[in-house]
């Protein structure tokens, strides 16, 4: 069976002979404790729509961070965990360089060049202007001790939209211009052991007209000098792709991707490579879809549509690149069938997993599976987890590049009047898999500024699968 292209026939329609009875079942899985990261009094600065914390795999455990609000302010938090190290271990709180900073995005963390080389990167704005500035503070021992720190004004005297990406080791921010009607997008780039900034003359703006604002930025890199940028306008609803061929010194004309140009709903973008293919998965209006390009962004195929649903949902997915392929996991319902978390990979060579194979059924076991996160490891072990009816964790695993998942087993349930549960994030290091996640108190405060700290909780989970 083949995969059909520019058509309304969806792989989850086509594909349901994939069923569980094709998951492998493991014997021993050891659970590590479930940890509460946030324990203290402190209270963590979360939003509605993105993630509080950020999660790095590093090759000695993970990197956990996030913002905390007490009475002396705001600061950025962060945490290492492995399987040896304490899970007790406090996080160390990085207090701001200036007197005054208020940090107010999401803390980013970065590899760099070597194995324990990391950067931490967030926003913060300064008083009396409220300037807003990018921080990047740099380990060189995994997170252990960090450096005082670098800065860059971003020309702004109010927050903005930051997007942090990994390009040949150095930390690359992308952020969007909205002094004027319409958004500009500009970046900057770390250079020199992530101690100095590229220049900014270096910067690249797209300016979309004066009667459209871009949306949300995905941007990746091929692990050398070639990235790619995805963005959704909203006047046009167009799902844009621009590419650098230098690591950001000369960009690419915008280039539109969806073919059809039928979405006319917003839509989540993300671009991932797959060694030196780029990869751009789009979802809105009931439907995903899936496009990629051979020379890394030059030119880009015929659209391949993934899911369509009848309720007009979102399918929500996730997009994971490597050296030879890209994972896809989204939560879909074919066919009227009970819903559940569906895989496809999509190899360098632009061949994908469900020509040969079918697409894969993680977990269809009853509820409403959803928010499928991945990870995965230089041997080829994938990670898939995800959220059912906003109570219960799960976590499966492929130790062949996603070819068969084993049954996915529980890592959370939680009561329902404790809260919902939201923003999984797994990462993977050394064999054993680190999930992430956050419970909100009280859902009626949805509709607080994005800046107002909420009650939420942070949650850690180690799970070490037989090896």
């Amino acid at each position: 069976m083949f995969i059909q292209s520019r058509s309304r026939v969806p792989l989850t329609a086509i594909l349901l002979a994939i069923t569980l009875g094709a998951c492998q079942r493991r014997d021993v899985v050891n659970l590590g404790p479930v940890e509460h990261l946030n324990a203290g009094p402190a209270a963590v600065v979360a939003t509605i729509q993105s993630p509080s914390v950020s999660l790095y795999g590093s090759h000695d455990g993970v990197l956990v961070a996030w913002l905390q609000e007490d009475g002396d302010g705001r600061s950025v938090v962060v945490r290492h965990i492995s399987e040896t190290l304490a899970m007790s271990a406090a996080g160390t709180p990085l207090i701001p360089s200036h007197l005054g900073d208020r940090p107010v995005s999401r803390p980013t963390i970065v590899g760099g060049v070597n194995p324990e080389e990391v950067s931490l990167i967030w926003q913060t704005t300064r008083p009396p202007q409220e300037e807003a500035f990018v921080v990047s503070r740099t380990s060189e021992d995994n997170g252990r001790s960090w450096s005082t720190g670098i800065e860059r004004s971003l020309g702004l005297t109010a927050p903005t939209s930051l997007v942090v990406a990994d390009v040949s080791g150095t930390p690359f921010v992308t952020w969007l211009d909205q002094r004027v009607q319409r958004h500009r997008i500009l970046f900057a780039r770390l250079i020199e052991g992530s101690q100095q900034w590229l220049p900014s003359e270096s910067r690249f703006i797209h300016d979309p007209g004066d009667d459209s604002y871009t949306l949300k930025l995905s941007v990746a890199s091929d692990g050398a000098d070639r990235i790619a940028v995805v963005w959704q306008e909203d006047a046009t609803c167009a799902i844009n792709a621009i590419f650098s061929r230098d690591g950001g010194l000369k960009w690419s004309d915008p280039v539109r991707l969806d073919d059809r140009g039928e979405l006319g709903v917003p839509a989540i973008a993300r671009v991932a490579f797959a060694g030196k293919r780029a990869v751009a998965v789009w979802s809105g209006g009931g439907q995903l879809w899936a496009d990629s390009s051979a020379d890394g962004g030059d030119t880009w195929g015929v659209d391949t549509l993934l899911e369509d649903n009848d309720l007009d949902d979102m399918p929500n997915f996730d997009l994971l690149g490597s050296r030879d392929v890209a994972h896809i996991a989204f939560d879909a319902e074919p066919g009227g069938r009970l819903p559940g978390i569906y895989h496809v990979a999509l190899n360098q060579d632009g061949v994908w997993s469900a020509e040969h194979e079918g697409m894969r059924a993680v977990g269809t076991r009853g509820g409403k599976p959803a928010h499928p996160r991945l990870a995965r490891e230089q041997d080829g072990t994938v990670y898939v987890t995800y959220e059912q009816d906003g109570r219960v964790v799960l976590l499966a695993r492929s130790t062949d590049e996603g070819a068969t998942f084993e049954r996915p087993i529980t890592i959370y349930d939680q009561p329902i009047e404790d809260g919902t549960v939201r923003h999984l994030q797994v990462a993977a290091s050394g064999g054993v898999a680190y999930v992430v996640w956050e419970t909100l108190k009280g859902a009626e405060r949805a509709g607080e500024s994005r800046d107002a700290p909420t009650e939420v909780d942070l949650f850690l989970r180690r799970v070490s699968p037989p090896r």
